[in-house]
């Protein structure tokens, strides 16, 4: 979705830009050299250190026994360290964070689609795939009994399955910054939302119990006991809350995108990502060229690539045709996708029909 601006964050990018977010975390990106301690997990307290990933981490999560803990990374590979099983990754693009269940021999991975998929004794209980959404889900956090979860997406709305009770959300009210992450009390009666401007929400018996300052928020993480948090900041910095102690911060060139507590209430893991840059997009051989595409929307839509109605965006796609041909890897509505995102919708809709999909304008401005 949207190009994303040079050094973007990765969650907050996410959220801040809504779906336009997506196809720049999805697809290929420019060739810049990435931070050199992205996709590492760092240990702090009585935290051990089980080893990091190979590639920048979206999500981290621990098992109950503080001896272990899964990763996830926005391709959806799921990579088990210290005593954490090695139970399987849905293995495709879009996972924005992992939790483990209650006795640490499951998993769920939560896409900022809003699907959900479970392993291990993690049972589904639904999610959000298929459905509008007008902002991307950012977080995933379980009940205690592990019989549901709820999902939070960037505009702070959230949604509940399962035993999850639905508690209270942010959605429809004008946000500062975006939801950046959710944690949930031990009783399962209430939850947190942290935003990237280090904002607060607490919702049912979860206590709001500070904010922080100076922005950059990615995660939000509960203290064992559910008298406390912790927030952690892009660059690293922890900030402590309630019962949570204050531990350590980290130094780092990459993003630190995402804090698990040891259960223990002793250490935490921090694990770090990158921020992705300019997506690019390559027309393949024989294939239109973008000035083609821009004619043609000149054409459709005034070169209005936002254009809203019965057709939607630069090339006035159809909605069921701009999913039926991947669009919404993207966006759920073409004018919610970039230009560049646009257009190549439009070349996969012109592989498959040609110039059919737009007879009009395709002879006016020359294409056939």
């Amino acid at each position: 979705p949207r190009p994303l601006p040079a050094r973007a964050r990765v969650r907050r990018s996410i959220a801040a830009a809504g779906f336009s977010a997506l196809a720049a975390l999805g697809l290929a990106i420019d060739a810049t050299p990435a931070a050199a301690d992205a996709g590492r997990v760092y240990a702090f307290g009585n935290a051990a250190d089980h080893g990091s990933p190979s590639t920048p981490v979206n999500g981290i999560t621990p098992l109950p026994t503080g001896t272990g803990y899964w990763t996830v990374d926005w391709a959806g590979t799921v990579r088990a360290f210290g005593d954490a099983p090695d139970l399987g990754s849905p293995g495709r693009s879009g996972a924005i964070d992992i939790t483990a269940t209650r006795a640490g021999r499951g998993y769920w991975v939560a896409y900022a689609t809003g699907a959900v998929e479970a392993f291990g004794d993690a049972e589904f209980h639904g999610s959000m795939a298929g459905k509008p959404l007008n902002h991307p889900i950012v977080g995933i956090s379980p009940t205690p009994s592990g019989a549901g979860y709820w999902l939070v997406a960037s505009d702070g709305g959230v949604f509940s399955f399962g035993d999850a009770r639905f508690l209270g959300s942010m959605g429809g009210t004008p946000l500062v910054a975006p939801v950046t992450g959710i944690a949930t009390t031990p009783s399962g009666n209430g939850y947190w939302m942290a935003a990237g401007d280090g904002g607060v929400f607490s919702f049912g018996d979860a206590r709001f119990l500070g904010a922080a300052t100076g922005g950059g928020i990615t995660a939000i993480a509960a203290a064992p006991r559910g008298m406390g948090y912790w927030l952690v900041a892009e660059s690293g910095n922890v900030h402590a809350f309630g019962d949570a102690p204050a531990i350590a911060d980290l130094t780092t060139s990459a993003i630190a995108v995402d804090l698990a507590a040891r259960p223990q209430r002793d250490g935490y893991w921090i694990a770090t990502g990158e921020a992705p840059s300019e997506p690019t997009y390559q027309a393949a051989a024989g294939d239109p060229p973008d000035a083609d595409f821009d004619r043609l929307a000149q054409c459709e839509s005034s070169g209005n690539w936002s254009a809203r109605g019965s057709y939607e965006g630069g090339l006035q796609f159809m909605n069921s045709t701009w999913l039926a041909y991947g669009g919404g890897e993207f966006a759920q509505h073409a004018f919610d996708a970039s230009r560049e995102q646009q257009i190549e919708i439009g070349r996969r809709l012109w592989r498959a029909r040609g110039w059919s999909p737009w007879p009009h304008c395709s002879r006016a401005v020359g294409l056939r």
